[in-house]
């Protein structure tokens, strides 16, 4: 763990420059916590390393209660964290863990960046955790500008046979052989019947009635018992 927060503290310090312009790529997937089977009923959990936002002065993190107030005469930040006033400086933490929206749950671990066109860079880990997912194939997905939109969590699952992958209503159901491929069977999907080693899996989907998610995914292992799914996740939150 503590490993993982100093790659963290110090990949956040060196993607602070490039922030206005775009976020940074997803590392390798290995950095990711440990994959885990959600049941339906349960929680899901999604975490990404590389999350940045750039805050003019009176905005805040999408779907935190951390609000950039201005850059102070001294050369330091004054930002507010569930409306408490705090002065911060580059390379500072900004944390916040509490309701993004109805069923979902945010912890923000954040470093405070420079200011870059008067706008303050933050970025860090973000985890996101949806309460009791209920999920839903869904052929297009219907988000609008209203939505916070959540890019880049790693995805790492391994799907035992005759269970769900994590989010979907999909079920790996078994392997058969195709000459000297094998193939994952999959059921209860109307995009998806089968995959081999390598194939892609664009997942649009429903979790609850105001989030919804894609998965980029390809399959990296197909055993008699487990499916090994890598990619990336995208959150639209109301």
């Amino acid at each position: 763990m503590q490993k993982r927060k100093l790659f963290t503290w110090i990949g956040g310090l060196l993607m602070f420059a490039s922030l206005a312009c775009s976020l940074p790529q997803v590392p390798d997937i290995g950095l990711g916590p440990a994959p885990t089977i959600t049941p339906i009923g349960n929680t899901i959990e999604f975490w990404t390393p590389t999350f940045g936002a750039s805050l003019n002065p009176g905005e805040m993190v999408p779907g935190a209660r951390l609000e950039y107030v201005g850059l102070q005469e001294s050369g330091v930040y004054q930002v507010k964290i569930d409306g408490q006033p705090v002065v911060k400086r580059s390379a500072d933490s900004f944390f916040w863990n509490g309701v993004v929206a109805p069923g979902v749950i945010g912890d923000y671990e954040l470093r405070v960046g420079a200011e870059i066109l008067g706008a303050l860079q933050v970025a860090g880990e973000l985890t996101v955790s949806v309460l009791n997912p209920l999920p839903i194939e869904l052929a297009t997905l219907p988000v609008d500008a209203t939505y916070w939109n959540f890019k880049n969590f790693v995805v790492d699952y391994r799907v035992p046979v005759g269970n769900l992958i994590p989010g979907t209503p999909i079920l790996f159901s078994g392997t058969r052989q195709q000459g000297d491929n094998t193939l994952a069977i999959l059921g209860n999907s109307t995009d998806y019947t089968q995959l081999a080693f390598g194939d892609s899996m664009v997942y649009n989907g429903q979790l609850l009635d105001n989030v919804f998610i894609r998965y980029s995914l390809r399959t990296s292992t197909i055993e008699d018992d487990v499916l090994r799914l890598t990619g990336t996740a995208e959150l639209w939150i109301k």
